[in-house]
């Protein structure tokens, strides 16, 4: 008589959600080499104030963002699901305005 060795359904639907979540976060973690590689670091050229805006320039759920050139953009193929407890970010025209100075995209803070 041969013996059947049966797993319970919620040991095997863990293991399941376990290696999903796990494989997200791994893929999720590519975002900021890929980042880096294909937009490189953030472009603060400008000319003029209105060649700067606002962005976040990484992958990050909690990115506040910086002064960059409008035209830059972050390459973040892969979702991220993180879920974090962010602080609150400064906002602009009510703690900073972002300008173009001496060409260069930057945060001016407000005192």
């Amino acid at each position: 008589m041969k013996k059947i060795i049966t797993i319970p359904f919620s040991v095997v639907g863990g293991l399941i959600i376990t290696y999903y979540l796990v494989s997200l976060f791994i893929i999720g973690g590519l975002n900021g080499p890929a980042n880096a590689l294909f937009a490189g670091t953030p472009d603060k050229q400008c000319k003029i104030d209105a060649d700067c805006t606002l962005k976040k320039t990484t992958c990050q759920p909690c990115d506040c963002g910086d002064a960059v050139n409008a035209k830059w953009k972050t390459f973040c193929p892969f979702p991220t699901f993180a879920r974090y407890q962010c602080e609150m970010c400064a906002s602009p025209q009510r703690d900073f305005n972002i300008s173009c100075i001496e060409d260069r995209c930057e945060r001016i803070w407000r005192q």
